[in-house]
């Protein structure tokens, strides 16, 4: 299905959705295209989706990356983890909005020396928690209550303490409105675009932003006003620390909450439209021979052929990214 996009999955998504939730009578196309539609989405979340578009994102890439890094989110994951393309479209489509985003404000962090973007926060558990998202999740909170002490990994020991990958698109936020001296208020968005933010009595998960090295990047990929961000799917999660008894959020107040800091791997890949760009180039100048000797063994085809990014060394995909982009 070449020329699917993620559009022809939303009412898929949906569907599911609500079945999931516990609206299975709402849960058929009718119900979907009169009352959550794209285009009802598109104009519920137009205050997100107009944020990104004054941060310098397309209006395609901010709509795409706003529907399917809300609801869609629990459907794509599920796919994900079970191997099914039944989402296909839609899950390649957002991993190229994150990605190339990401990639775009790593580079413009590491050219200007602007600092890393502020931690972020989500509830653990309970309503619209990370367990919500991806029920691997839980491996966290099993990982914290069998353990007396966190003892962080020392200087030469093999791997993490504890770390897993996500199938789920990840997102946090560090607005004041999210903080209560009791614990974390979740961001939650009504049909005709009310936003609420709802206390959960949950552990606190902190993600600590950092610079791009050799295994990847490691910062959110923030979503216009600075204040909410993403980590794309198959972000790797590693736990940094635990601080127990509470914590200060990012407005002063006194979070009354376990903290569980973690830190994010994700890789510094082409998209799947660079993927194609650089297929199409006819691969005769020196700037064009010297890719393809970066390229080596990469076969293009095969990649371009199931949508999938090619991951490469992070000073190899910058050159390839740069060069695709030259000859759009």
């Amino acid at each position: 299905m070449p020329n699917r996009n993620w559009r022809d999955d939303w009412n898929p998504l949906m569907i599911e959705w609500l079945s999931v939730n516990g609206y299975r009578s709402l849960a058929n196309s009718r119900y979907v295209d009169a009352n959550n539609s794209v285009a009802t989405n598109i104009e519920d979340y137009k205050n997100e989706i107009n944020a990104l578009v004054e941060a310098g994102w397309t209006r395609d890439d901010a709509e795409a990356c706003t529907l399917l890094t809300n609801d869609a989110r629990p459907g794509m994951a599920r796919a994900l983890r079970e191997g099914s393309p039944v989402y296909a479209s839609s899950t390649l489509a957002v991993c190229d909005v994150l990605i190339e985003h990401g990639r775009r404000q790593e580079e413009a962090r590491r050219l200007s020396g602007d600092p890393q973007p502020a931690n972020l926060y989500r509830n653990l558990h309970g309503r619209l928690g990370l367990m919500a998202d991806d029920p691997n999740w839980i491996s966290l909170d099993r990982e914290v209550r069998n353990r007396r002490m966190f003892l962080p990994k020392k200087a030469g020991s093999d791997g993490p303490t504890w770390w897993f990958t996500s199938s789920s698109i990840i997102k946090a936020e560090c607005d004041s409105q999210c903080f209560l001296p009791d614990g974390f208020a979740v961001r939650n968005t009504y049909v005709g675009g009310q936003v609420v933010h709802e206390y959960v009595n949950s552990d606190v998960v902190c993600f600590e932003s950092a610079p791009a090295d050799e295994d990847g990047l490691h910062a959110a990929i923030m979503l216009g006003n600075g204040t909410r961000g993403a980590f794309p799917p198959n972000c790797r999660f590693e736990l940094t620390d635990v601080i127990e008894g509470g914590f200060e959020a990012p407005n002063g107040v006194f979070v009354r909450q376990r903290l569980l800091v973690v830190r994010a791997t994700y890789a510094w890949q082409l998209t799947t439209r660079e993927v194609q760009r650089v297929e199409r180039v006819v691969l005769a100048s020196r700037e064009a021979l010297y890719t393809r000797s970066l390229l080596g063994s990469c076969c293009f085809h095969k990649y371009s052929s199931s949508g999938m990014g090619i991951r490469l060394p992070l000073e190899v995909a910058r050159h390839i990214a740069r060069f695709a982009s030259s000859h759009d």
